[in-house]
C-alpha cells in the first residue's frame, strides 16, 4: 500500500524509498521475496547478517543492525503499535500507527490491537504520534507528514 502510495504521487516523493526491516527475531527471507517486485521498496538486509546469535541473547542487537541510523535518517515512521513507535519518538521522528484492519489474519490485525488492548489507550494525546483509523486516512496522512517541515535533530 505504502509503496503504491508512493508510486501515484510521484510528484511529491521523487526519489523516496521504503526501507522495510523485519522484527530482528523473523529472520523469513520467504517475506522478503514477496516485497521484491516493489520499486519503492529497499529491505534492510542487516537483520539478517547475525544469524547464529539469538535475539534476546544479544544485548547490541538494535544497534549492531543499524537500527538507530535507520531510525534517526527517517522522514517518519509507519507501523502498527510495538516498542519501535516508543524508539522513534526517542529520536524525535513521528510515528504513523496503522489502526485498521487487514485481510491477512482475522485475529491479528492492527486494528483489533489497538481497539482491544488497554495500553494503547490515550495513544492519540502523545505528540508526534498521528493513527491512521482506515486506509483512505491512510494515504492522506502519509502525504500530509511527508510534506510537514520538522527541525532536524542532530545526533552524535
Amino acid at each position: 500500500m505504502l509503496n503504491r502510495i508512493i508510486r501515484d504521487n510521484k510528484k511529491i516523493f521523487k526519489n523516496t524509498k521504503i526501507i522495510y526491516r523485519l522484527h530482528p527475531q523473523d529472520k523469513n527471507l520467504k517475506v522478503t521475496k514477496k516485497l521484491d517486485h516493489l520499486e519503492n521498496v529497499l529491505i534492510d538486509q542487516t537483520v539478517f547478517s547475525d544469524k547464529k546469535k539469538a535475539y534476546f541473547k544479544n544485548d547490541t542487537n538494535l544497534i549492531k543492525k543499524n537500527f538507530i541510523p535507520l531510525v534517526s535518517n527517517a522522514k517518519f515512521l509507519t507501523g502498527g503499535v510495538s516498542s519501535v513507535l516508543i524508539e522513534s519518538l526517542i529520536l524525535n521522528k513521528s510515528y504513523l500507527v496503522i489502526a485498521f484492519n487487514n485481510n491477512i489474519d482475522e485475529f491479528f490485525t492492527p486494528g483489533r490491537a489497538y481497539e482491544k488492548l488497554d495500553h494503547y489507550e490515550g495513544l492519540e494525546k502523545v505528540d508526534n504520534v498521528n493513527i491512521s483509523l482506515n486506509e483512505n486516512q491512510y494515504e492522506k496522512m502519509v502525504i500530509k507528514m511527508f510534506k510537514q517541515k520538522k527541525k532536524q535533530i542532530k545526533y552524535s
